[in-house]
């Protein structure tokens, strides 16, 4: 019987929330497939099932995926098993890369929409056509995307993902925001503070002990919050430096940066903004101490994400 590893995936984390969703339908469908042909033989038995959670296969880098190639490279699996040849990838190099470990460790390839037999030459010519057609589909897909993007930014429209501080999206009237007063006063205090401190450090240290604070963010379902409850240096500079709050739409096109009128009322007047991008600017300019670069963040790289497995790096803030 062969060693079978059941590989699933969806795209978004919107499909990975639904529990009855693509992914209970993909592994449903990939263990009644192995019913079926154990009926008539004894063809095979699943030895790991990998659920690949809002994860695009536009790259390798999905922690499933991962432990599934270290499974195959210790012999533990000989036969990969899928709905259809894009979950495992839509990158042509990458695929390639991966049918050649298979291949090196005797570990077949069976798509339950694309059965083809890739031990032969006419097999493996038509699952690498599949793989042209699945990298083309993405890239077109990723192309669509970014045009429609820039057209509705050129309009000054948003193009959605988590409204700045000050503001919140018009339900009615998608790719517009409105003004959240309660908000609006901390932005308002944020460029006032500043002015009168003069630089970052002393302006959120002073905006920290009166009690100000950015929003904080609900993610998905599960009731985690992105940003802190206070605010860093760096965190207040991207506040100065949006022009959102003087109602402009920052894109760029042809590596060159535009500001459009956008479609949302302002929370600044230019005069400030403008301002304060000249002091920004000079503060940028001013000498810095050499002790600044004599103490480093040693830890930097060596630390992991727990949940994106990036390496995490040093920065300083000020409360």
């Amino acid at each position: 019987m062969k060693k079978i590893a059941l590989y699933i995936r969806v795209s978004t984390e919107e499909q990975a929330e639904n529990p009855e969703g693509s992914l209970k339908s993909q592994e449903q469908r990939l263990r009644e497939h192995v019913s079926r042909r154990n009926e008539s033989e004894s063809w095979g038995e699943i030895k790991g099932v990998f659920i690949e959670r809002g994860k695009s296969g536009k790259d390798t880098n999905r922690p499933e995926l991962q432990k599934m190639l270290l499974g195959i490279k210790s012999s533990l699996f000989e036969l990969v098993l899928m709905t259809e040849i894009s979950r495992l990838s839509r990158s042509t190099r990458d695929f390639c890369n991966m049918f050649d470990l298979f291949r090196s460790h005797n570990c077949q390839i069976l798509s339950l929409r694309e059965q083809f037999d890739t031990t032969t030459a006419a097999g493996e010519m038509m699952m690498h056509m599949l793989m042209n057609f699945a990298q083309f589909e993405r890239q077109q897909t990723a192309e669509r995307v970014k045009a429609n993007s820039r057209a509705r930014a050129k309009r000054g429209l948003y193009n959605g993902g988590i409204s700045p501080l000050g503001y919140i999206s018009d339900i009615q009237n998608k790719g517009r925001l409105l003004i959240v007063e309660e908000e609006a006063k901390v932005i308002k205090e944020c460029f006032k503070t500043f002015l009168e401190k003069g630089s970052l450090v002393p302006a959120v240290q002073d905006l920290n002990k009166r009690g100000f604070s950015p929003k904080k963010i609900k993610v998905g379902s599960n009731k985690k919050y992105l940003r802190a409850s206070y605010f860093t240096t760096d965190y207040l500079y991207r506040v100065l430096t949006n022009p959102v709050y003087i109602a402009k739409k920052r894109f760029v096109e042809d590596g060159k940066e535009h500001l459009v009128p956008a479609q949302w009322p302002a929370i600044i007047d230019e005069k400030t903004f403008f301002k304060i991008q000249n002091v920004l600017k000079a503060n940028r300019s001013h000498y810095k101490p050499i002790t600044w670069s004599t103490h480093p963040y040693l830890l930097s790289g060596f630390i992991i994400c727990g949940q994106c497995n990036r390496p995490l790096s040093g920065r300083s803030r000020a409360m």
